[in-house]
C-alpha cells in the first residue's frame, strides 16, 4: 500500500529575521546532538567533538532550545531576553544518558500479559508497524510526559521524552501508519524506525484533524474518508482518486428509525420537561449517548477487498474497487444483543473483524454473518481496546482507595 508523507499536510513555524543576531556556541560532549529552537525545524547539530554553533535572530522574547540525541535525555534550555542581547553565549553541558530499567511485565494467566510501568501513568497507547507507543505521565506532574517505544510482546525498544511546554493529552494513529501526540493546540509525529525514535516538527491540530480525522485508509489508487451528515444518524462514505483527485460518494449510511425515535423524543421533552431535569440540550447528549444507539456502518480495506459493515441494512458486503459486489451476507449475530454499540474491531495483520456483547470479544465470519466467543473484554472498564496480529491490548486506568493512579495494559491473545 502507498503511503504519502504526512508532511503534505503539516504547517511549519519559521523563525523570522531581524538586522541583529546571536550566536549560541558551546560542547556537550556528544556526536550528531540535533540543538533545535523548539517547536521549529530550525537547528543544528555537535560535530565529532560536541562542539556547536546556532545562529538567533530574536531578541525581544525568551527562546526554548531543545537538546535531542538517540540514547541521551532530551535537554530543554531557555535563552532570556537579557542573555540574548549579547553577540554571543555560550552553553555547555554533558548530555545525560537514557536508562530503559523501567518497565515491568508479568503473567497473570496463560493467555494474559499485564504490563505496568512503576511511577508512571499510562494515559494513552497506539500500535504502528508492530511497535506499542505508550504515552506516559510520570506520578502526578503536569509536565513530566516520554513516549515509551516497545515490541508487541512489551520488550523494550526506546524512550522518546517530550519537552515540557508541550503537554500532550492523547496519542492518534492515522491512516498513513503514523502514530501523533496530540496537543493543546499542536500535532507531532513519532518519527525513526526499528529502535531510534524522536519527536518530528509539529503541525497545527485543528487542521490536521480536519485533514485526518475522518480518513479511513490508502490503497494504490484511492483515499478513502468517511463523513457525518449534519443530520443525525447518517455517514457518508467518499473516496478520493489520487490520480486526479476526483471525489466521490461510494456508500451512504442512515439509520431512520433511529433518527425517527431521536426527534420524537425530542419533541416530546421540549412539550414536557422534566421540573429541575437536564436542559433541552443536555437530554439531545443523553439521548444520542446513552438511550437511543445508532447503527453505524464500518468500512475497511482488506487486501484488494473493501468490507462494508451495513448495520442499517443488517449485511455485510464485500466489493472490489470497481464496485463490484463480490459478496454479501445477512448479519445472523444477535443485533439486539444487550449492551451492543455496533462497534467493530479491525485487526489489519490477520484479516479478522471482532465486536463485543457485554464483557466478551466476538469474532465475526464476514462470509456468513455469525459470531463466535473468544475472550472477555469488559468494555466499561477500559480506556482503549486494539486488536492486532491475534491479540487484544487493553488499556485500563483508576485511582486507587488511596488516590494513586493505577494503570496497567492487558495483553490477552485471542486465539
Amino acid at each position: 500500500m502507498k503511503k504519502t508523507t504526512l508532511l503534505l499536510i503539516m504547517t511549519i513555524s519559521c523563525i523570522g529575521t531581524f538586522a541583529q543576531k546571536t550566536v549560541v556556541t558551546g560542547n556537550i560532549g556528544v556526536e550528531n546532538v540535533n540543538i533545535s529552537v523548539a517547536g521549529t525545524p530550525y537547528g543544528t547539530a555537535s560535530d565529532a567533538k560536541g562542539d556547536y554553533e546556532l545562529l538567533l535572530f530574536v531578541k525581544d522574547k525568551a527562546i526554548e532550545l531543545l537538546y535531542t540525541c538517540i540514547g541521551y535525555r532530551d535537554t530543554l534550555v531557555v535563552i532570556t531576553p537579557k542573555m540574548l542581547q549579547n553577540d554571543t553565549v555560550r552553553i555547555s553541558f554533558k548530555m545525560k544518558r537514557m536508562s530503559y530499567m523501567l518497565d515491568e511485565a508479568f503473567v497473570s494467566s496463560e493467555k494474559v500479559v499485564r504490563y505496568k510501568v512503576p511511577k508512571y501513568v499510562l494515559m494513552d497507547f497506539e500500535i504502528v508497524d508492530d511497535k506499542v507507543m505508550m504515552l506516559q505521565r510520570k506520578d502526578d506532574s503536569t509536565t513530566d510526559f516520554r513516549i515509551l517505544v516497545t515490541d508487541i510482546l512489551f520488550n523494550a525498544v526506546d524512550t522518546v521524552s517530550i519537552a515540557r511546554n508541550y503537554k500532550p493529552e492523547g496519542l492518534h494513529a492515522d491512516c498513513l501508519g503514523q502514530c501523533q501526540i496530540v496537543c493543546h493546540d499542536s500535532v507531532y509525529q513519532v518519527v525513526g524506525g526499528e529502535k531510534d525514535y524522536r519527536v518530528g516538527f509539529p503541525s497545527e491540530r485543528k487542521h490536521y484533524f480536519e485533514v485526518m480525522q475522518n480518513s479511513l485508509f490508502f490503497t494504490e489508487k484511492y483515499l478513502y474518508y468517511k463523513q457525518a451528515n449534519t443530520d443525525i444518524y447518517s455517514d457518508l462514505f467518499f473516496r478520493v482518486n489520487l490520480e486526479d483527485k476526483k471525489s466521490e460518494c461510494i456508500f451512504k449510511n442512515i439509520d431512520e428509525k433511529s433518527r425517527k425515535e431521536y426527534f420524537d423524543e425530542m419533541k416530546f421533552y421540549s412539550k414536557h420537561p422534566i421540573k429541575y431535569g437536564p436542559t433541552l440540550e443536555d437530554w439531545s447528549v443523553f439521548l444520542q449517548n446513552a438511550w437511543i444507539h445508532p447503527k453505524p456502518a464500518f468500512l475497511f480495506a482488506q487486501g484488494d477487498t473493501l468490507v462494508f459493515f451495513n448495520h442499517s441494512n443488517q449485511t455485510i458486503e464485500r466489493y472490489d474497487e470497481s464496485l463490484t459486489l463480490l459478496g454479501k451476507c445477512d448479519i445472523s449475530y444477535p443485533t439486539k444483543k444487550e449492551f451492543w454499540r455496533y462497534r467493530i474491531f479491525h485487526d489489519p495483520a490477520f484479516g479478522r473483524y471482532y465486536t463485543i456483547f457485554g464483557t466478551t470479544l466476538n469474532e465475526i465470519d464476514i462470509y456468513k454473518g455469525t459470531t463466535t466467543p473468544k475472550v472477555e473484554a469488559n468494555q466499561w472498564t477500559s480506556n482503549k481496546i486494539v486488536i492486532y496480529k491475534g491479540l487484544l491490548f487493553i488499556l485500563k486506568r483508576k485511582i486507587d482507595s488511596g488516590g494513586t493512579w493505577v494503570s496497567y495494559i492487558d495483553r490477552v491473545k485471542i486465539d
